[in-house]
């Protein structure tokens, strides 16, 4: 995706938002990290309109963002690592952010 987003280069923060797309068609999708919800749901709104301009219908795309408040032990295990993030993803407590 673009780079005018604030998006977190490294797990710098406790508290964060993850945003995510996909094309519940054929499994294709985007997962992206942030420091505020406001730049989730930007980044989202964006993300959607470059899957319904690539020809995906609209009723085959997911929209999602996950809140995380990440304790000590998680954030220390993380490591500022993002693929340690997205491998641990599910294993981490989160909420669902209704948008």
């Amino acid at each position: 995706m673009d780079n005018k987003y604030n998006i977190l280069d490294t797990i710098n923060t406790k508290h964060f938002y993850c945003a995510s797309i996909d094309d519940t068609n054929n499994g294709m999708g985007y997962d992206e990290l942030f420091p505020t919800l406001e730049d989730a749901k930007i980044w989202v709104k964006d993300a959607e309109i470059k899957f319904i301009d690539s020809g995906i219908e609209w009723e085959d795309i997911k929209l999602e963002i996950k809140e995380f408040n990440l304790t000590n032990k998680e954030f220390d295990f993380l490591n500022g690592d993002k693929n340690a993030f997205f491998d641990n993803l599910y294993e981490l407590p989160y909420k669902v952010i209704e948008f």
